[in-house]
């Protein structure tokens, strides 16, 4: 059996890490032997790529459309431009009373002009031909006449190819309208498209509108004559989406700011949209907000219908995303010099935070994305100032109040009013602001530390004992082996198990990512970093630092830089992060 697995835009997937192990992924098939596995993917030649494909070992095919000879190029969109137009012409012709088009329409010499004016973007051809056949507007002839206007600017590369591409759509929209029309049209337009060329992900007209608050009406309106650059579904609860990312481009572009009437403001919009996504929460998150009662409901057990109820399309969207728009958000040029956006004590962020934070984690739980939430705190952290010391300490409480339960936070979500809190630090700061949070059923609550220690994350999955431990090359990943003979790997920031590989011996294991080590303790590679453990200590150098209980005491260790990885014999691996001026 032969399969083919098609990946379009590559370029496109957030993460560079991501990119790289997509190609390292996809590579591996060429080891599958139950089944003939064919990759098929395109992308725009970013460095990510590149690198990941210079890492795959074996033999790929790979061609560059750049390097295609222009006559082939050519070719190939004369073929399409002359299928497209037959088609809209022989529609028009079947729809009474329109004036019929010549059977000739629209000629040679034509269909060798835009052609000429697409090479080498594909994605002119498609937009002309869509714009030129839009049934919501005049006759087709009308319309590709207004295309042509633009050869000759195109041509003499005064006008550029972006331009070209979607000046003809736009254009149309403020056509005949005096100047106080076409101001208010166009703030319409970038308060509605603005928005939908940023998402993070596509969502639906009816989800746009409760995400902007803007009326659905008023957003059909304005995408109504956008059919030739937005893919519009007729369903209301399909997503609006791009036909392709350049439109996004043309409209950003800040070198247009002062010569493009349609020019979108980036960071306006995206803090838009993370003002937007604040308020939604702040609206609609609540604790127990699937009303699953029971404390120990796990999250395997909720059906997914439930859950998209409690959790509509647009709150999903802000629970993942907000802190996207507001990084994206923080810096801009206005008025002819730098302005910042940064996070202050008591501002909207931080009076979220201190209301809903629990709220939010409960949610993130329930769409199984916990995990990405310290890379979050991480984002909120670099985006406070140094002189914002309660939100920056709060920042800083809450990603190891995640780290220390997001085992159990993913696993049952209401679990973040209760163990989340009862076993974290009496000093906690978050659990200090959700002290009314706790379980009342909880009498007398366990003994725990003032304040947070140095063991940053437990992480769970073994079912035997952890005989090995190590970091990737750049401390990013752990791997830990186990008598369960598994390997796993293990995002060392956010905790979360990447991989698991099965059928490692115990003794030895190596790939291209890490080495694992077992048993004694001469193989440990602390020695490399100056951080270890002799069994009873954690030591750094040649001097004692943190004195290790019998249950965190290591069959294993490794470290890396100020961090130390250490396996358990009770299948857990716990790493603590020490003091870099140590």
């Amino acid at each position: 059996m032969a399969i083919t697995i098609v990946v379009d835009a590559l370029d496109e997937c957030g993460g560079d890490n991501d990119v790289k192990a997509i190609i390292s992924l996809l590579a591996q098939a060429k080891t599958l032997t139950s089944i003939r596995l064919r990759v098929f993917i395109t992308s725009r030649p970013e460095l990510p790529i590149r690198l990941g494909f210079n890492a795959v070992q074996g033999k790929y095919q790979d061609m560059a459309l750049h390097q295609i000879p222009e006559l082939v190029v050519e070719r190939d969109i004369s073929t399409f431009v002359r299928h497209e137009l037959a088609n809209i012409r022989d529609q028009h012709n079947s729809l009474p009373p329109n004036r019929k088009l010549p059977l000739d329409w629209p000629g040679e010499n034509v269909i060798h002009t835009l052609t000429q004016m697409a090479i080498p973007l594909f994605i002119f051809a498609a937009t002309a031909c869509r714009f030129i056949g839009d049934e919501g507007r005049s006759n087709p002839d009308k319309r590709l006449k207004h295309v042509l206007k633009y050869q000759t600017e195109t041509h003499d590369s005064r006008l550029d190819k972006l331009d070209a591409t979607y000046l003809p759509v736009l254009s149309q929209l403020t056509f005949g309208r005096n100047d106080r029309d076409q101001a208010e049209f166009l703030t319409e337009f970038r308060d509605v498209v603005g928005p939908i060329v940023l998402l993070a992900q596509p969502l639906s007209t009816r989800s746009l509108a409760e995400l902007l608050n803007i009326a659905n009406d008023d957003i059909e309106d304005q995408l109504m004559s956008l059919h030739s650059v937005l893919d519009i579904p007729s369903q209301i609860d399909a997503p609006v989406r791009l036909f392709h990312l350049s439109f996004r481009e043309f409209l950003v572009d800040p070198t247009k700011r002062t010569t493009k009437d349609f020019w979108i403001d980036e960071t306006k919009y995206h803090k838009t949209l993370a003002d937007r996504c604040i308020q939604l929460l702040r609206q609609h998150l609540r604790r127990d907000i699937c009303g699953l009662q029971l404390p120990g409901k796990l999250r395997s057990e909720v059906d997914q219908r439930t859950i998209d109820a409690a959790l509509p399309p647009e709150v999903q969207y802000a629970c993942q995303y907000w802190v996207h728009h507001l990084k994206e958000s923080k810096g801009s040029k206005r008025d002819g010099g730098p302005v910042y956006s940064f996070l202050r004590d008591g501002d909207p962020v931080h009076s979220f935070l201190t209301s809903h934070l629990l709220n939010w984690l409960e949610a993130l739980s329930l769409l199984g994305r916990v995990s990405e939430s310290v890379g979050m705190v991480d984002d909120l952290v670099a985006l406070s100032p140094a002189d914002a010391i309660e939100i920056s300490g709060f920042f800083h409480d809450i990603r190891r109040f995640v780290q220390s339960s997001r085992s159990i936070i993913d696993m049952a979500p209401l679990q973040v009013y209760a163990s989340a809190l009862v076993f974290s630090p009496a000093g906690s700061i978050t659990r200090g602001l959700f002290k009314q949070e706790e379980r009342r059923w909880i009498t007398t609550g366990p003994v725990v530390e003032d304040d947070w220690n140095a063991c940053t994350q437990t992480l769970e999955g073994h079912s035997s004992s952890v005989n090995s431990v190590a970091f990737s090359p750049d401390s990013k990943l752990v791997a830990s082996g186990s008598d369960d003979k598994t390997v796993k790997i293990w995002d060392a920031a956010t905790g979360t198990c990447t991989q698991t590989l099965e059928g490692h011996s115990g003794s030895h294991h190596t790939s291209n990512l890490i080495t694992s080590w077992s048993g004694d303790e001469e193989h440990l590679p602390h020695q490399n970093y100056g951080i270890g453990s002799d069994g009873r200590w954690i030591v750094r150098g040649s001097e004692n630092w943190l004195w290790l209980p019998p249950g965190c005491r290591p069959g294993c260790s490794a470290g890396a830089a100020s961090t130390i990885a250490i396996g358990c014999t009770s299948g857990r691996v716990l790493i603590m992060m020490l003091p870099a001026d140590m």
